[in-house]
């Protein structure tokens, strides 16, 4: 199994969020849910889900330690 990063060793700021962002998405859909993601930045959340018709919206933050 590959070794997967935790997002620490990003130290770019905006590349770490984006990273969260597709962990979170990939995670989801492993799971089963429907991912999308707003066009462009000014929406209040990052990504929504449908699982089952329910839509949930979603704030990915890379976590600090």
């Amino acid at each position: 199994m590959p070794n997967r990063t935790s997002g620490q060793n990003i130290q770019n700021h905006k590349l770490r969020g984006e990273w969260a962002e597709l962990r979170f998405m990939q995670r989801a859909t492993e799971r089963g849910f429907r991912v999308t993601k707003p066009w462009g930045e000014t929406a209040p959340y990052d990504i929504a889900t449908d699982h089952h018709g329910h839509f949930l919206r979603v704030q990915a933050c890379p976590e600090e330690r």
